[in-house]
């Protein structure tokens, strides 16, 4: 990720150490008690400062003009952090840091799509994106009752740290530190969309629009993730109405998953510029050292085996690229939660969160000991029954608005941002359907036109009728352009019950690749005496895959993400 490393105190015996820590940077600067650096992709990295160091600012991500959609360089960034900075009217993903003799002040972006984490004891406070720097200074322990929820549950609810004593600024969070007493302030901008009557379909195709061509009146190359899916296929329709020819598509994966065959045809009928990119995995080395990286970026939000698809991005490292994408798409779909709206109405309308817990459920693997899976349960509850009292009543916003509300607080930050850290390390990237002036019209948009894709449909009938006749692909399945959601569903579950979805063997490869790794890991004595495991499971599942029982590939899989997680918080 392009990172931020700060450390508020006595520098005097340690800022020869930092360089250490931190590695290559892009800016540093140091004062009276005080030390900043950061780096990563100087397209996703900006700074400022006068010539003493007393004031300055460094921005992490991207910004992106509200008015006049474009990206924010360095004198954007100083010429709005000097006038009043509103995190309201900026879009894009980012972290600012700034100082002023004894203040210092962090703020991130209202959707919590990048964060930084803070640490803090009488003598310092310590601020870093990266979680893996806080080892240097304190011991690092994974607190479950935060982690449950990311563990049991879709993904994790809450936006705090699962990190004991490490706290998470994230979602419109503003922080101001004096650094003379060490004192802290805090206050926090949250998100809440408007209902505007005025709103029709016209104008929020347009203002979609305008978020997905930007990059191309700047002149910039810009390219596409093409799934087989719906939301990519909405961005397609606006580059496919453009004069422009700076652009192309990509698409990633084997030759036979069906996103692939049906971008193929799309792309072969309408003489798209492709690239469809599947890259072999690396040797065994390789990939354990980069597994590191990608844990250290995705803390468990994803499978081990995720970096063979997103791996797939390093073709754009160093390239003169903006990358687009469909990501949250489904929110505009009317698509989140359906099960809790649909099976546990009862549960929702009595707003019981031990129930509700029960249909946002997940399973992984059962690795953990049953004093740890007790304690993730209980903290499952605790977060939904805090974010519940948080959100509006459900009968004043409409039950569909409610549902997307709740996802977008607790899927933006908890999932989307940590691939959104690791994309900026090395490219400029972002999603147009995750812009806060654009998610700002949810609710101006009726449920019954938003649900069935009926938006989506009219834009891209609008736009280009002959993405209509190519059906659509979700998951290991591929269905008709004309489905409802429910008639998707029921196709989709007719296909694999007959036999005719896609068998994806990536995991189970990947798996085989890394055997030895594996086998070592589990028989570990580190592992082995983790007292938080369930080990006799544990061992039960590798040994059994190991002797090709491909059922339990995805229990290890998660299992490999926590333990590289777990090696790379406590190694030295």
């Amino acid at each position: 990720m392009s990172w931020i490393f700060a450390y508020i105190g006595n520098t005097n015996t340690v800022q020869d150490g930092f360089r250490k820590i931190h590695g290559e940077h892009l800016y540093k600067y140091g004062g009276d008690n005080f030390y900043i650096a950061a780096g990563g992709n100087k397209n996703t990295c900006f700074a400022g400062t006068n010539n003493t160091n007393k004031k300055g600012f460094i921005v992490v991500g991207s910004g992106i003009d509200q008015s006049n959609p474009s990206f924010l360089n360095s004198k954007d960034w100083e010429a709005s952090l000097e006038n009043n900075f509103d995190v309201k009217k900026t879009d894009g993903h980012f972290v600012i840091v700034k100082w002023n003799n004894d203040i210092f002040e962090a703020v991130t972006d209202i959707l919590g799509l990048r964060d930084i984490y803070l640490c803090r004891s009488e003598e310092r406070i310590i601020l870093s994106t990266k979680i893996e720097w806080f080892k240097n200074f304190t011991e690092l322990e994974v607190d479950f009752s935060v982690f449950g929820s990311r563990w049991l549950l879709f993904n994790q609810i809450s936006s705090e740290s699962i990190f004991k004593g490490i706290r998470r600024i994230t979602s419109g969070h503003k922080l101001i530190v004096n650094k003379s007493d060490l004192s802290i302030t805090e206050t926090k901008t949250e998100f809440m969309p408007r209902e505007d009557s005025n709103i029709n379909f016209d104008f929020f195709e347009k203002k979609l629009s305008g978020l997905t061509l930007f990059p191309l009146f700047d002149n910039k190359n810009l390219s596409l993730s093409l799934s087989g899916g719906m939301d990519s296929r909405v961005l397609l329709s606006f580059l496919l109405k453009n004069k422009s020819d700076n652009w192309d598509v990509h698409t990633f994966g084997p030759k036979d998953h069906p996103d692939r065959i049906i971008v193929e045809r799309i792309v072969g009928d309408l003489k798209i510029k492709h690239k469809f990119l599947y890259l072999p995995l690396p040797s065994k080395d390789e990939i354990i050292s980069d597994l590191k990286q990608y844990i250290g970026f995705s803390l468990v939000s994803q499978p081990a085996s995720g970096i063979v698809q997103l791996n797939n991005y390093s073709y754009f490292f160093d390239k003169d690229y903006v990358i687009i994408d469909g990501g949250f798409g489904e929110i505009w779909r009317r698509e989140f939660l359906n099960r809790l709206q649909f099976q546990g109405k009862k549960a929702l309308k009595n707003l019981n969160a031990s129930e509700i817990v029960k249909y946002l459920s997940v399973y992984r693997s059962n690795i953990f000991s049953v004093e740890i899976d007790k304690i993730m349960k209980e903290g499952c509850i605790n977060q939904l029954e805090r974010i519940i009292s948080e959100l509006p009543d459900f009968k004043e916003i409409n039950i569909g608005n409610w549902l997307d509300l709740f996802a977008l607080k607790i899927r933006l930050p908890n999932f989307y941002a940590h691939e959104q850290a690791r994309l900026d390390n090395n490219i400029l990237s972002y999603m147009p359907f995750s812009q806060h002036s654009l998610l700002n019209l949810l609710f101006s948009i009726p449920v019954k036109k938003r649900k069935n894709a009926g938006l989506f449909r009219h834009i891209v009938n609008n736009n280009n009728r002959k993405l209509t006749k190519y059906p659509l692909a979700k998951g290991d399945c591929t269905y008709p352009y004309g489905l409802s959601s429910i008639q998707s569903r029921l196709w989709s579950a007719i296909m694999r019950k007959t036999g005719k979805s896609y068998s994806d063997k990536r995991t189970v490869y990947f798996l085989n690749h890394i055997s030895d790794f594996v086998l070592d890991t589990v028989h570990s004595r580190s592992v082995k005496e983790y007292s938080c495991y369930n080990y006799n499971y544990l061992k039960l599942i590798s040994n059994e895959f190991y002797k090709g029982n491909q059922k339990y590939a995805n229990e290890l899989d998660w299992f490999l993400a926590f333990e590289v997680l777990r090696q790379i918080i406590y190694d030295s």
